[in-house]
């Protein structure tokens, strides 16, 4: 519906590309601006609440009484924290992007892998198809992969750990467990 809308008022009424031509560079940025309208309601959305959240805990609380500008607060301070699960957010609608690349490729006439889809569902030929669910697999874990390793770059207080370094639950039940307990109890009396 977007598409069919932003190909109706910038290519028919003010011709600002032509529909003959879709790899122009004006083309491109009304295919990728078709694609990107429906996710961005939703990244606004949780930009929105992350600023809102971080804008009331303390550090900013305290910046801003302290006269630190609202300008100044929200890129030094809020911006990168809030983002966090923008991130998240954008690494998910990946699929959800891949997805729609087919029908936004059909409407402004563009030849991608949506229409390799098209075509290797019309014509049953798996190879393709395996291919692309492996391409669109692969793609879906690097950009998560990605978007993992941004959030210490965003938020010093995130880190990563190796498999390693991470401890291990030790429960009553374990026979392992007896080698952390102390050797001896002291008892302590109260007086």
């Amino acid at each position: 519906m977007i598409g069919l809308l932003l190909l109706n008022v910038f290519a028919f009424q003010l011709g600002l590309f032509s529909v003959i031509d879709p790899n122009s560079p004006t083309a491109t940025f009304f295919a990728a601006l078709a694609l990107a309208i429906p996710v961005s309601a939703q990244i606004s959305e949780v930009l929105i609440t992350g600023l809102d959240h971080e804008f009331r805990q303390e550090y900013a609380v305290v910046a801003y009484a302290r006269g630190l500008g609202r300008t100044r607060l929200f890129f030094a301070h809020l911006l990168k924290p809030a983002s966090l699960p923008v991130v998240t957010v954008i690494a998910l609608t990946v699929g959800e992007l891949l997805g729609g690349a087919l029908i936004t490729e059909a409407v402004f006439g563009r030849v991608g892998i949506g229409s390799v889809v098209q075509s290797a569902v019309a014509s049953q030929d798996l190879p393709v198809l395996q291919a692309v669910v492996a391409l669109a697999a692969v793609v879906f874990v690097a950009v998560n992969l990605v978007a993992d390793l941004v959030y210490p770059v965003l938020d010093p207080r995130v880190t990563l750990l190796a498999p390693s370094a991470r401890p291990l639950p030790v429960t009553r039940d374990d026979p392992s467990s007896s080698a952390l307990e102390p050797a001896h109890e002291e008892k302590v009396s109260v007086s």
